[in-house]
């Protein structure tokens, strides 16, 4: 599915690839399967399973920490692992309502300015994965301390 800007960079690009496309001027196909799938950054990859259900919204992560395929098909990949974890020994006791209210405030900024700068094409899905990752690990120790 492309995401491109227009449809000359479409074929471009889709003439040097080995793969089937959605024709770039169906937009309702291609923002569907966007929506379908979650489709947040560029470049996306879904992976199946052979009865064609969901093995992963985040291949392009299993295929890049496998290049060579010695995993494939890659069948036991757990869909998604955190890139930060709670450790509770390194957590604060107690947490004030400003505290909290700080956090939240900086996790919206930060998600905005995120969303911002991915569509200006600064930031890559690798990024804006990390910045989730960050994002949810804040809210998992919000919800770990009183």
């Amino acid at each position: 599915v492309s995401y491109d800007r227009n449809g000359r960079s479409f074929e471009d690009y889709f003439k040097e690839m080995p793969w089937k496309a959605i024709p770039f001027d169906d937009d309702m196909a291609r923002k569907s399967i966007g929506k379908t799938f979650s489709v947040k950054g560029l470049p996306t990859l879904v992976l199946f399973r052979p009865d064609g259900t969901i093995l992963s919204q985040n291949g392009r992560d299993i295929v890049m920490n496998d290049l060579n395929g010695n995993k494939f098909p890659w069948l036991n990949q757990s869909e998604e692992k955190p890139l930060v974890q709670i450790e509770e020994k390194n957590l604060p006791e107690k947490l004030s309502l400003l505290d909290k209210q700080i956090f939240r405030f900086t996790i919206e900024q930060l998600s905005l300015m995120s969303i911002k700068q991915n569509e200006k094409e600064n930031v890559n899905a690798f990024e804006l994965k990390y910045v989730r990752d960050v994002s949810n690990f804040i809210e998992e120790c919000m919800e770990v301390i009183p």
